[in-house]
């Protein structure tokens, strides 16, 4: 979606509110992979595991494994909510649902490629409701 950005397009498309006033009220948008030339890593994953808040993560699929445990050492849940978003907007558009916990695993039995973002947070979970664009896929497919 020109104009838009991915984390916002991903979660429409998707079905995830970024906020919902009974379990977020924030959204911190996150690189999932640094510049390798940088003197040592600047995002702290350990500090955003007790925000409350959805994290979205861009280019995070090959780092998926390292910041989920480094989530958790911080104090989230590894039964927290998650999802990636595959080719969000496009023909090749998938989205995958997990916690997380098991999202790292998910990605790699399901191989998972960028451009892929990653959503962590309660509001995740809505997605099973609120998938709109899969499921007119899916019916555009049937008929």
């Amino acid at each position: 979606m020109p104009g838009v950005t991915s984390a916002l397009a991903a979660a429409a498309y998707a079905g995830i509110p970024l906020t919902h006033r009974s379990h977020n009220s924030s959204v911190v948008l996150l690189t999932g992979h640094e510049d390798p030339s940088k003197p040592g890593a600047t995002v702290r994953w350990e500090d955003y595991s007790n925000l409350k808040a959805t994290l979205c993560i861009y280019m995070g699929v090959k780092n998926l494994a390292t910041i989920a445990r480094r989530l958790e050492a911080g104090g989230m849940p590894a039964s927290t909510p998650a999802a990636i978003v595959e080719s969000a907007t496009t023909e090749n558009h998938r989205t995958l649902l997990g916690t997380l916990g098991t999202l790292a695993e998910l990605a790699s039995d399901e191989r998972v490629e960028a451009p892929a973002m990653i959503i962590i947070g309660e509001v995740a979970a809505f997605s099973e409701k609120l998938a709109w664009f899969e499921s007119a896929r899916q019916a555009a497919a049937a008929r």
